[in-house]
């Protein structure tokens, strides 16, 4: 199983290389994208190559010697277009000269010549469990750091030419694709300096484990990771966009459940349909569900107007210990609300005073999604708020006691206030 994980950062790179490539067919002159493209390319490469898999099937056919050399050099030529890409980030297009990309695919020739020379001259077997070096493990700890001194050469401008465009750009995404690149180089140095523990075990025992160590897969892994979401910042927005939108929707829609469920009960009447718009909505149907609930919100509140006490502004002073004036709207709205659900489920007889329920529905001015934003903290004030609690218990003590002066009023024979059950709306 662990051989196979070894197979998925080489693939992904292959990929993702692949694909910037489609993309970028359009603009061959683009060098960032040319160089990104070099640098996972031949990082996907050396990791396919040096993967045990893949070191396993080729050892069965061909030595395997050559093979661990041209995994090393893979990974050497991808540190060339990192420093090149450097140089494409921190320089003018016309500073980047042919001149300039010649110089450094001259060291890079002179690296690999060295590496290849001090590979054989090392004498080198490669077994199922350990590259043994039989003749001169100074030459095989010098290919190493070779090695890794170039990639140090290299990694260094390129984390340089990243801080120096983070502190440049002003645009917040860009700024975060530039930070996971940052970090993607980071741990690409951290990677590579994993090679150096290496050279210890070649000095000291003449062998060092074939392919990716347990933490050097780990490494690469998180460099893949980092790397392609820099990269990719950009179509985050369009990749994101309808996922996260039907989860705001879908919040929403539980947001204003306690809402609904409490007009449903008051107003059964409201529910348009078979009642669907209990439950979860389905990804498709959210946008649908969310806009019904709220039209069915305003159709409860359109009939609960009647019965919103004229003492509430009276209970809300007294809740909010004299400072009403400080409650929060929606809070002062989920408390005309609270007051109404009170008085309709009282069997007794009232009538709404008509200049006070006429302010029990407030709308908001705008999108839908400003009428959903202030419907959801009317639901949360109707839910915790305390002052909305207190104005709710006084409207059930007032409900009860005009349910016990009607029963007083028919037990004396009077006749009973028929109001109670067909407000004028």
């Amino acid at each position: 199983m662990a051989s196979l994980l070894s197979l998925v950062t080489p693939t992904v790179f292959l990929v993702f290389t692949v694909a910037r490539l489609a993309l970028s067919r359009g603009a061959p002159d683009d060098l960032v994208q040319r160089y990104v493209c070099g640098f996972t390319g031949f990082t996907g490469l050396s990791l396919l190559v040096n993967a045990p898999p893949v070191l396993g099937a080729v050892g069965g056919v061909l030595p395997v010697e050559p093979v661990i050399l041209v995994c090393r050099l893979f990974k050497t030529v991808s540190m060339m277009f990192l420093a090149l890409l450097a140089v494409a980030l921190t320089a003018p297009p016309e500073a980047v000269t042919r001149r300039a990309v010649r110089r450094y695919r001259m060291y890079l020739a002179a690296v690999l010549g060295v590496m290849t020379g001090l590979f054989f001259v090392a004498g080198v077997s490669v077994t199922g469990t350990a590259v043994t070096v039989h003749r001169a493990r100074w030459a095989f700890a010098v290919y190493n750091l070779l090695f890794t001194g170039y990639s140090t050469a290299c990694l260094v401008p390129m984390l340089r030419a990243l801080a120096w465009h983070r502190r440049t750009v002003v645009q917040t995404r860009l700024r975060t694709g530039l930070l996971l690149l940052q970090l993607g180089v980071a741990v690409g140095t951290v990677w590579t300096f994993w090679g150096v523990t290496d050279v210890a075990d070649v000095l000291r025992t003449g062998q060092q484990t074939p392919g990716e160590q347990p933490v050097a897969t780990v490494l690469s892994t998180l460099v893949v990771v980092l790397i392609i979401a820099g990269t990719t910042v950009a179509w985050w927005d369009r990749i994101l966009a309808a996922p996260l939108r039907w989860f705001r929707l879908r919040r929403s829609h539980r947001a204003l459940e306690p809402l609904w469920r409490a007009m449903h009960a008051a107003v059964p009447e409201i529910a348009m349909g078979s009642g669907t718009s209990r439950g979860r909505p389905q990804r498709l149907s959210a946008e649908f569900a969310l806009y019904r609930r709220v039209i069915e919100i305003h159709d409860a509140h359109l009939t609960l107007r009647a019965w919103v006490p004229a003492e509430v502004p009276d209970w809300l002073e007294q809740a909010a210990s004299g400072t009403a004036s400080k409650v929060p709207p929606s809070v002062r709205e989920a408390a005309r609300i609270a007051a109404a659900l009170e008085m309709r489920a009282s069997p007794g007889p009232y009538r709404s005073d008509r200049s006070e329920a006429s302010e029990a529905l407030r709308t908001v001015e705008g999108t839908i999604d400003a009428e959903v934003a202030w419907l959801v903290e009317v639901a949360g004030a109707l839910l915790h708020s305390p002052v909305v609690a207190d104005v709710r218990a006084r409207a059930r003590g007032e409900a009860s006691a005009a349910t016990r002066s009607a029963e007083a009023r028919d037990g004396r024979g009077e006749p009973a206030d028929t109001t109670r059950g067909s407000p004028d709306c």
